[in-house]
């Protein structure tokens, strides 16, 4: 049984119950299912190779991690179930939740309900979304704002690939590859740029950018695109108060003077004709 986004946001305002995820050992679903785990569910989960730093790390958190793929994880008492988009729909577990009438969500249909009550940042973009978040988690950290986060790499200046702060704000990584992109209604969402990818998923270059436009066009405070990127210029140009950042004298937030060392870099920066000085990074 598929649903939507909505009914995603039903499951998770229950008291928690049980949840299982297929293809558990992927970044962005090991990352929820973190998330979950510290939300008070019993979350256990499978993927075909559960080895490695991932399986470990979500052990460690208690996860209940399987190896491979059989009906006989899917648990009685299983409220629902999360499959990794590149999980195929014939994997035994689906199957078994199909036969016992669980409800099944995409890994992108679940992200943007786990975004409901938080001040939430989107990240997306066909490039740079990894770096990006973790760039804006790390900076709202600094902030004092202590974020939770959900994105799709470990980096030295978080860690893991999800954590839980104290703080109202969360970071997250949407990705725009199967069409999900278009469930957000974030608060803050940045564009990186918008490059054809995944087109397989898409019907032609016209339902592919209308996948972010309505993203952009959802967001709640703002839409902060890349000026420099042709596609996401034309997109973040159609969202009222939409903001531009980059080189382009037509940003609204410009990087001016850029010198890049070794292991740091230096930019002037200047938001909508006001130098503000200098930004080491």
């Amino acid at each position: 049984m598929h649903a939507s986004s909505f009914d995603v946001r039903s499951f998770l305002r229950r008291s928690p119950g049980r949840v299982h995820l297929v293809g558990v050992c992927g970044v962005g679903m090991a990352g929820i299912a973190f998330l979950l785990k510290r939300r008070g569910w019993l979350v256990s989960g499978c993927d075909r190779r559960a080895a490695g730093r991932i399986a470990d790390w979500l052990r460690s958190e208690g996860v209940e991690v399987a190896d491979g793929h059989s009906p006989q994880h899917l648990e009685a008492g299983t409220d629902w179930v999360i499959r990794s988009a590149a999980v195929s729909p014939e994997e035994p577990e689906l199957r078994e939740a199909e036969r016992k009438n669980v409800a099944v969500f995409r890994r992108g249909e679940v992200l943007p309900a786990l975004l409901e009550g938080k001040i939430s940042v989107a990240v997306c973009g066909t490039h740079g979304k990894t770096t990006t978040s973790t760039w804006m988690t790390f900076l709202l950290r600094q902030a004092g704002l202590d974020p939770s986060w959900c994105i799709g790499g470990r980096s030295s200046l978080l860690g893991e690939v999800a954590g839980v702060g104290n703080g109202r704000h969360m970071v997250v990584e949407a990705d725009e590859s199967d069409g999900t992109l278009s469930l957000y209604e974030a608060d803050y969402l940045v564009v990186t740029n918008v490059d054809f990818d995944h087109m397989e998923h898409f019907a032609n270059e016209e339902e592919f950018e209308g996948t972010f436009s309505r993203a952009m066009c959802a967001a709640r405070k703002a839409v902060i695109y890349c000026r420099d990127d042709q596609r996401a210029a034309k997109l973040g140009g159609r969202c009222a108060g939409a903001v531009g950042y980059g080189f382009s004298e037509e940003a609204d937030i410009r990087a001016l003077n850029v010198r890049c060392g070794p292991w740091e870099s230096e930019f002037d920066l200047v938001v909508r004709g006001r130098e503000l000085g200098p930004v080491h990074v």
